[in-house]
């Protein structure tokens, strides 16, 4: 979750806990990391997050100053990766994945409710039997308010 900070010039990234709810009125970071298992590199893959319904990828990220964001107590300015929205999705193209990599969307809410979402997964483009999914695949449970 992102506070606004007092000087009025970004963020302070706050953790949420899996069972904590999330506010429709709130700016939410999702970030997600994806670490290769083998050591020979990973090619054309694609990144495919779920989401619930009415929430959405922020769209203007130019400029976010973002500060205890993965463990960094400096402030970050949000760098932004390609991505596509998709329904109830967005998706990320991960051209060569050789080292973890981390991916971060600024996300909002506009529906209420709980939601049962299936599990984020990463899959080869060429050989989409080739993935690997969060929480081995388990779905994941949302409360938005």
């Amino acid at each position: 979750r992102l506070e606004p900070l007092a000087d009025g010039k970004g963020f302070d990234a706050k953790l949420v806990a899996h069972d904590e709810t999330i506010l429709s009125n709130g700016l939410y970071v999702d970030e997600i990391t994806l670490t290769p298992s083998e050591s020979q590199p990973l090619r054309f893959g694609l990144l495919e997050v779920p989401l619930p319904p009415g929430a959405s990828v922020e769209p203007s990220t130019w400029g976010v100053n973002i500060s205890n964001l993965g463990g960094n107590a400096e402030p970050l300015s949000f760098a932004r990766d390609e991505y596509s929205e998709g329904d109830l999705s967005y998706q990320v193209p991960i051209p060569e994945l050789k080292e973890p990599k981390v991916v971060r969307q600024l996300l909002r809410f506009a529906e209420r409710g709980e939601f049962n979402l299936p599990a984020s997964r990463y899959f080869r483009m060429y050989q989409p039997g080739a993935k690997a999914m969060t929480d081995q695949g388990q779905p994941s449970h949302w409360r938005v308010e």
